[in-house]
């Protein structure tokens, strides 16, 4: 029989994971890895993309949301950032590249 809570929690497992960038100094390299939903769970990442090699600066900026109104930091605060600017300079056989993407982050508090 067909349990529409059931489906629901089973396509919300479906679509929800976990997606991490991190940065490998002695590489100078930066990664991707993803796990659905149950791997997240374990910390298993069996998916790992190689994202960006001869990275020179990355730089991370986070805009705020406060009482006092908006913050642009490079600090991170205790307080969930409504966005992250990432900045990334690197060198590929092109010559030197520069990266700049901001990720809104939506948040209701």
């Amino acid at each position: 029989a067909y349990d529409e809570e059931t489906a629901s929690d089973e396509y919300a497992q479906a679509q929800l994971g976990r997606v991490e960038y991190y940065f490998d100094p002695i590489e100078d390299t930066i990664y991707r890895r993803e796990a659905n939903y149950g791997q997240a769970l374990e910390e298993r990442y069996p998916r790992v993309q190689t994202m960006v090699k001869g990275i020179q600066s990355l730089k991370f900026n986070y805009y705020y949301i406060t009482d006092e109104g908006e913050m642009y930091s490079s600090d991170v605060l205790d307080i969930i950032p409504s966005s992250i600017e990432i900045e990334v300079k690197f060198k590929d056989p092109q010559g030197e590249k520069n990266f700049k993407k901001i990720i809104n982050i939506p948040v209701n508090i």
